[in-house]
C-alpha cells in the first residue's frame, strides 16, 4: 500500500507515525509539506493539554459538544505514551494550570466549576495572592482562581522535531519538500497528487491534512465535494525568554483585549537553563492567510501579560514571533473521516484541539485507512456533513466572544 500524506502538521505526523509502526514489506508513506512550515498551528500553539479550561458556557449543552469534550480528555493522558515512543529530543509533560475568573459576568468560570464537580476532576479554588508568577498591574477585586494540577503543556517544537527524527529512522517513510496543489481522480478513486513544482505522486491511499489552506486546494482540485469551507483561524502566540522562571501555565478567560491572555512555560532544549514562555491570546477569522502580525498585535499581547499576569513581561525579551493559521470550518466543528471518494480521507477542521487531540485523532485516521474498526460516532464529523451550526463569520470563535 502506497499512502501519500498531504501536510505534516502535528495530525499528519502523528498519523504517519502509527502507520509506519505497522508497514510490511512493499508499503510506503510520503508526506508532502514545506520544510519552513508558513503558517503552521502547531508551531504556533502554546500546546496547552486542556479540556475543563477550554470550557465556556453553555459548552457541554449538546451530544456533540459532550463526545468533542469527552475526545479531549481522554486524548491528554494519551500523550505520554505517545512521546514515550519517540527516541528523538522530547520533555516532560508540564502540569499544573490555573485559570483566573477576568469576566464574572460571562459565566464562562461557573461552567468550569460546574464541569470539574460533574466529573469530579481534581481541582482547588485558590486566591489570586496563592498563584505562583502571578502579579498582574491591576487584578481585580472580585475576582476568583482555580488550579486545575492534571492539565498541563508541552513544547510542541520539540514534539514535532521528535515525530520528525523517530519517521526519518523509517526506510519506507519519505518526506518530501513541497505542496500539494491538486488532487486526481479517476472515477471515484484518487490516482496521484501534482505539487506546486509539477512533480506527480501516485499513490493508493490520500489522507489530506493541509490545516486552514484545505478549501483552496478542493477548489483547484474540482472533485465536485460538498465541503465546508475551512478559514484561517489567525493567531499570534510570542515566545519571550524571562528574568525568572514561571512554573505553571496561567489562563484568563474573558477581559480586556487581547482577550483571554494565557502565559505558559516554554521549555527550550538548546539553553535549559534560561526560563522562556509562551504567550498568546484569541485569534481571528481570515478568508486569507496573513504572514506577519502588526507590530500593534505583538505590543498589546505584552501588555496583556503584564496588565493581567505579571508585570514582569516589562522584561521579557522577544525571542520568537509565531503566526499560525488554525483550521476552523464553519460550524465550528472537525471535518474527519471518509470522503465519497473510496480513498480519500480528510482531516482539518480542528481550531485550536488539533495538537491536543492527535494521539487520538491519529488512530482513528490510521484505522480509517487500514480498514479497521473505528467508534462509529465519528461519523458526525464526516467531511461532507451539512454544518452542524454554523457561526457568523464575524464570531471569534476561540473564545466565544464578538
Amino acid at each position: 500500500m502506497r499512502v501519500v500524506i498531504a501536510g505534516n502538521g502535528i495530525l499528519a505526523l502523528a498519523t504517519a507515525h502509527r502507520l509506519s509502526r505497522q508497514l510490511t514489506a512493499g508499503d510506503s508513506i510520503r508526506i508532502v509539506g514545506p520544510s519552513h512550515r508558513p503558517g503552521s498551528a502547531t508551531l504556533a500553539a502554546a500546546a496547552m493539554l486542556n479540556s475543563f479550561a477550554e470550557l465556556e458556557a453553555g459548552g457541554l449543552r449538546t451530544e456533540l459538544d459532550r463526545f468533542r469534550f469527552e475526545l479531549s480528555r481522554r486524548a491528554t493522558p494519551m500523550w505520554p505514551q505517545l512521546l514515550d515512543e519517540l527516541q528523538g529530543p522530547t520533555q516532560p509533560l508540564g502540569r499544573g494550570t490555573y485559570v483566573i475568573d477576568a469576566a464574572p459576568a460571562g459565566g464562562r468560570f461557573d461552567a468550569i466549576l460546574a464541569a470539574l464537580a460533574s466529573f469530579r476532576e481534581p481541582h482547588q479554588l485558590v486566591s489570586l495572592r496563592e498563584i505562583p508568577d502571578f502579579s498582574p498591574r491591576a487584578p481585580s477585586s472580585d475576582a476568583r482562581a482555580v488550579f486545575l494540577p492534571n492539565e498541563g503543556w508541552l513544547n510542541p517544537r520539540l514534539a514535532m522535531r521528535a515525530l520528525e527524527h523517530e519517521l526519518s529512522l523509517c526506510s519506507q517513510v519519505r518526506f518530501v519538500d513541497g505542496a500539494v496543489h491538486r488532487l486526481h481522480a479517476t472515477g471515484a478513486a484518487l490516482h496521484s497528487v501534482t505539487l506546486s513544482d509539477g512533480s506527480v505522486l501516485h499513490g493508493d491511499q490520500f489522507l489530506v491534512a493541509p490545516g486552514a489552506s484545505m478549501t483552496g486546494l478542493l477548489d483547484r482540485s474540482e472533485l465536485g465535494l460538498p465541503i465546508q469551507r475551512v478559514h484561517y483561524g489567525v493567531g499570534v502566540s510570542l515566545e519571550l525568554q524571562l528574568p525568572e522562571a514561571q512554573a505553571y501555565c496561567i489562563r484568563t478567560p474573558g477581559g480586556a483585549p487581547p482577550s483571554g491572555v494565557y502565559t505558559v512555560p516554554y521549555f527550550v532544549e538548546e539553553a535549559p537553563s534560561e526560563p522562556h514562555v509562551l504567550i498568546g491570546a484569541t485569534h481571528v477569522l481570515s478568508a486569507a492567510p496573513v504572514f506577519e502580525p502588526p507590530a500593534s498585535t505583538i505590543d498589546a499581547l505584552v501588555e496583556a501579560a503584564k496588565a493581567h499576569v505579571h508585570s514582569r513581561f516589562e522584561r521579557s525579551q522577544v525571542v520568537r514571533v509565531n503566526v499560525g493559521w488554525r483550521p476552523t470550518s464553519e460550524d465550528g466543528f472537525p471535518l474527519l473521516g471518509k470522503t465519497s471518494i473510496s480513498n480519500l480521507l480528510l482531516a482539518t477542521g480542528t481550531r485550536r484541539d488539533g495538537f491536543h487531540l492527535a494521539p487520538l485523532l491519529s488512530g482513528f485516521l490510521a484505522d480509517t485507512l487500514l480498514g479497521r474498526p473505528v467508534d462509529p460516532r465519528f461519523s458526525v464529523f464526516a467531511p461532507e456533513r451539512k454544518p452542524i451550526a454554523p457561526q457568523p463569520p464575524s464570531f471569534d470563535l476561540e473564545r466565544g466572544e464578538p
